[in-house]
């Protein structure tokens, strides 16, 4: 059975994807990216690296600029936020919240 299009279905499904796309890039890019290079650089250019990572390999499709001006900052923002609370669940929070609030707009 199709489920009819509505908002509060849209929101739903699209919401659920924002969800399980920022568990998915948080875990892959604040934990083992980061993880891995930590052994190797300091803490901050391991924080560097990782946005640049996942700025340039998590959105490909997108323009140099963009992944520059907006997608290094947030990796910085969202690593920062995962170092500062010892917890994935704050930055996945945050990264859900950019995201939808993407789609809100």
């Amino acid at each position: 059975m199709l489920v009819k299009f509505s908002l509060p279905n849209a929101t739903f499904i699209f919401g659920t994807g924002f969800l399980l796309t920022a568990i998915a890039e948080e875990l892959m890019f604040r934990g083992l990216v980061e993880h891995h290079l930590s052994k190797v650089f300091s803490p901050w250019l391991t924080i560097l690296l990782q946005a640049v990572l996942f700025a340039f390999l998590g959105h490909q499709g997108f323009d140099l600029l963009t992944n520059l001006t907006i997608r290094v900052p947030l990796g910085i923002a969202l690593s920062g936020i995962r170092r500062s609370t010892g917890s994935y669940s704050m930055s996945i929070l945050a990264h859900f919240i950019y995201d939808f609030g993407l789609f809100l707009v």
